[in-house]
C-alpha cells in the first residue's frame, strides 16, 4: 500500500511538473527591437516562480516577471492562478495600472494573509520605443540600453497584501 501511493504520488507530481512547464513560455520571444527569455529552476519540484510575455497589439507588449512566496505545490497552484489571469486580462486591459491593480485584486481573494506575490511589469512598445513598468515589490530588474544598466525601480505594494488599489 505504501508503495503503490508512493507512485502515485510521484505520477502525480511528474504530471504536475509537466502542467507548470506548458504554462510558462515555450520559446524565448525574439523581436528585432528586443529578447525576452528566462528560466526557472524550482527548490522542489514544482514552485512559484513565473514569467511570461503577452503581445498585447501589433507594436505592444505585456513581460512580466513574478514569485509566489512559499514552495512546492501551493506556490505552484497560486503561480497557475495568476498565470491564467495574466493571460485573460492583458489583451483586454489596456491599462497597466489597471491590470497590476485587478490581478492584486484576484490575488488578494483568492490566497491567505501569508501568501504574498512579488512582480514586476512591464508593457512595451516597439514602435515608440517606450515602457511603462510597474514593480510590486519585486528585485529591481535591470534595463540594459543605450545609456547602460539601470535599475526599474518604480513600483508599489507586493501582490496580494492589500485589497485596494497598489497604483
Amino acid at each position: 500500500t505504501e508503495e503503490i501511493e508512493k507512485k502515485r504520488f510521484e505520477s502525480e507530481m511528474s504530471l504536475a511538473i509537466t502542467i507548470q512547464k506548458r504554462l510558462l513560455p515555450k520559446n524565448k520571444l525574439e523581436h528585432q527591437k528586443f529578447s525576452y527569455y528566462g528560466l526557472t529552476v524550482p527548490s522542489s519540484e514544482v514552485g512559484g516562480d513565473y514569467f511570461d510575455y503577452v503581445r498585447i497589439s501589433p507594436t505592444k507588449y505585456l513581460l512580466v516577471i513574478a514569485d509566489v512566496t512559499g514552495k512546492g505545490m501551493p506556490a505552484a497552484l497560486i503561480m497557475s492562478n495568476i498565470q491564467a489571469a495574466i493571460q485573460a486580462l492583458a489583451p483586454i486591459e489596456n491599462d497597466l495600472k489597471a491590470l497590476v491593480n485587478t490581478v492584486n485584486k484576484i490575488v488578494y481573494k483568492n490566497t491567505s494573509k501569508d501568501i504574498f506575490i512579488t512582480a514586476f511589469f512591464c508593457l512595451y512598445d516597439t514602435e515608440s520605443d517606450e515602457i511603462e513598468y510597474i514593480n510590486a515589490g519585486h528585485f529591481y530588474p535591470l534595463l540594459s540600453d543605450k545609456d547602460g544598466l539601470k535599475e526599474l525601480k518604480v513600483g508599489g505594494v507586493i501582490l496580494g497584501f492589500l485589497p485596494s488599489p497598489l497604483v
